[in-house]
């Protein structure tokens, strides 16, 4: 059974905004800037359209559907696009990664 969670606003001492949406049973809690969190969603979704982008290019490919010259361009864009976003999602990593040294889960991928 699941813990219920908690969505009322808290308003601190300095009048910042909190929305809490930890669940009762949480026992460590991280405190990102919206900012930051946007960013991560944005960055998600991008890479979302991006991987979609390069499993459609790759079905064309796989089914002959365009031709060698079309393909050695198309694939050539994939690699970029691929190694921009990986590029983006590790840098959005190293950030997050920056609060979750200090926790008890540690840096993802240790």
């Amino acid at each position: 059974m699941s813990a219920s969670i908690q969505k009322a606003p808290i308003s601190t001492s300095n009048q910042r905004k909190v929305l809490d949406i930890t669940k009762i049973d949480d026992d460590e809690v991280i405190i990102l800037p919206t900012i930051m969190l946007s960013d991560i969603a944005c960055h998600m979704n991008g890479a979302i359209h991006a991987l979609k982008d390069i499993g459609n290019i790759l079905h064309l490919i796989q089914q002959d559907e365009v031709s060698s010259t079309h393909t050695s361009s198309m694939a050539r864009l994939t690699s970029d696009a691929a190694e921009r976003w990986t590029m983006l999602l590790v840098h959005q990593l190293d950030a997050i990664d920056e609060a979750m040294v200090q926790s008890k889960f540690a840096k993802v991928g240790e």
